[in-house]
């Protein structure tokens, strides 16, 4: 995992408080440890520190701050969130690699959590092998965990690692020949026969090398891929080397990313073949996190929805598998909004109504009195356009909605607002050129159902059910529309470049606003497609990065006062 610090003295007094309680939290031998780790401050500390955790696992490593991290990281932080990770892969026997194994933490943590696991890991460091064997073994893991003391790379041979300190979490093979430690000469063994030589087939991975990971992935076939259903790894800024060309390498043999942390020089990711997720739709989330979560929503129901008893009720009875296959949310102003009761469905609601994400008061300030027309690019089920006349009564709406049965519900609450003069449904896809395109729907009203060519690249392959839809050019649409188009709210799931690019700029001469959410599609580019808008006159006046090229953008011609809080 990552590590960084700016190093003032602010950071280190906050590092330290943090460990402070997490180490009798987790560690039943607390006091021996906080004794051991002051003392090492003042080179008067124990050679080696034996941690005992609450869990019931016994980890022994060197006295050392790069040896230390990563037994707080496993043991105190749940830092890779293995039980959310493993889903149903907990119910049936897996094989798992461990790459770059360190001393145990891992692979010791899966193993207590996993009964029916089996791991190889994989350890080139002589002093650390030494530490991740006896660790098997005092655990008892022998059987169940087999340790190899090699380099996991790209083929057969030799290679020079380079040592950063004892036990260190750092050390990593060098680059071109230039020692940053000392080297050591060690094994090194290419990844297809690591998979093709395993107990089982291998399920799940977890990469953490250092820089290694490019040749490793890169050298190996993807063949050797076709059994991993999950994959957790720390990514490196290396030279020539591209996170994003890897993720999208990944995503050709159905590895999809579920949650990526990002630092300026590493991140972790967790990849998945099939769709991972909390039961409300989200990424991994820790228990005080879920409620965290759950609180919120209570408190935006009562606040938000004037019928919020029954909201909560049939919330909670979803969950359950007893609740109603619809919701109607009764908005304190005095709209209903009819959705299906699955979470995909849900979110949309809650994000326009009680968290105002497309902050129409401010972004459409200009136009109040004003006759304008707007576009809904994936009106999904019609919040934002019956909020957007809420807001401003005087606009007119064309709403684009390729899924039928999304586009049902888009018309029921249209009509339940009295607002079909107002609001007006094209059921189809606007998109890059007019025609016929394969649309994945995953029903339920989702607000994940993209254009199958131009998924983000973390979607997950024809994850919902393939069906033909029609499609219209933005230029046509334009062309079509009953007068020049002001506004434009654009959240089509990736399909934004396409439309955008084949486009005329002249179509775009009468747009003003421009609210957007861009996605992270193969070969894309968010810089680009910022720029591309930044040529025809609307510039970027709010950015809400989720994390890269993912994230809620407002662009104007023209400057626009800043949003009022």
């Amino acid at each position: 995992m990552i590590v960084e610090s700016d190093n003032s003295r602010a950071w280190v007094l906050r590092y330290e408080l943090r460990r402070l309680l997490q180490t009798p939290r987790a560690f039943s031998n607390w006091p021996g440890l906080l004794a051991g780790v002051a003392r090492e401050k003042v080179a008067e500390g124990p050679e080696v520190l034996t941690f005992h955790a609450r869990s019931g696992q016994t980890i022994s490593i060197p006295n050392a701050p790069g040896a230390r991290v990563p037994v707080y990281e496993v043991f105190a932080e749940d830092c890779y969130d293995l039980r959310w990770f493993l889903g149903d892969l907990i119910d049936r026997p897996i094989h798992v690699l461990d790459v770059g194994a360190h001393v145990g933490t891992f692979a010791t943590q899966l193993a207590a959590t996993h009964p029916s696991a089996t791991i190889d890991c994989f350890e080139p460091a002589p002093d650390t092998y030494q530490y991740l064997k006896s660790n098997v073994e005092v655990n008892g893991n022998g059987e169940r965990i087999h340790t190899y003391q090699k380099a996991l790379t790209g083929e057969h041979g030799f290679a020079i690692l380079d040592l950063q300190g004892a036990g260190s979490g750092h050390n990593h093979l060098a680059f071109e020949d230039h020692l940053d430690g000392s080297g050591v000469r060690v094994e090194t063994v290419p990844f297809d026969d690591v998979v093709a030589n395993a107990r089982g087939p291998v399920e799940l991975i977890k990469m953490d090398c250092e820089g290694g990971e490019y040749e490793l992935v890169y050298k190996s076939s993807k063949e050797s891929w076709a059994n991993v259903q999950r994959l957790v790894l720390e990514y490196h800024t290396m030279p020539d080397e591209s996170w994003e060309e890897l993720r999208a390498w990944f995503a050709s043999v159905g590895l999809h990313v579920l949650r990526d942390l990002r630092s300026p020089i590493a991140g972790t990711a967790w990849l998945s073949r099939t769709p991972l997720r909390d039961h409300d739709g989200s990424g991994p989330r820790g228990l005080a996190s879920k409620v965290a979560h759950n609180v919120r929503r209570v408190r935006q129901t009562r606040k938000t929805f004037s019928n919020w008893p029954s909201l909560l009720s049939g919330l909670v009875r979803e969950k359950v598998g007893v609740g109603p296959s619809e919701l109607t949310f009764e908005t304190r102003s005095g709209q209903k909004i009819t959705v299906p009761n699955v979470p995909g469905a849900r979110v949309p609601t809650y994000e326009q109504y009680a968290e105002e994400e497309y902050k129409l008061d401010w972004f459409t300030e200009a136009y109040q009195g004003r006759e304008i027309n707007a576009f809904d690019v994936g009106a999904h089920v019609g919040t934002f356009a019956c909020s957007l006349v809420e807001v401003l009564p005087t606009v007119s709406v064309t709403c684009f909605e390729p899924s039928a049965g999304t586009a049902s519900y888009l018309r029921r609450n249209i009509e339940q607002n009295g607002l079909g003069s107002r609001i007006t449904v094209v059921d189809a896809a606007l998109a890059g050129e007019t025609g016929f395109a394969l649309f994945d729907d995953h029903g339920g009203a989702s607000g994940l159902n993209n254009l199958v060519d131009h998924k983000p690249v973390d979607d997950a392959p024809y994850e919902g059910a393939g069906v033909k839809v029609p499609t219209i050019s933005f230029d046509e649409a334009i062309a079509a529309a009953p007068g020049p188009i002001t506004l434009v709210k654009m959240d089509c799931e990736g399909g934004e470049y396409g439309l955008v690019y084949n486009s005329s700029p002249e179509s775009w001469a009468n747009v003003e606003r421009v609210v957007l959410e861009y996605h992270d599609v193969p070969g894309e580019s968010w810089a680009e497609l910022r720029a591309w808008f930044a040529g025809v006159g609307l510039h970027l006046v709010g950015n809400a990065s989720y994390k890269a090229d993912l994230g809620l953008a407002w662009l104007a011609r023209g400057p626009v006062g800043f949003p009022k809080h």
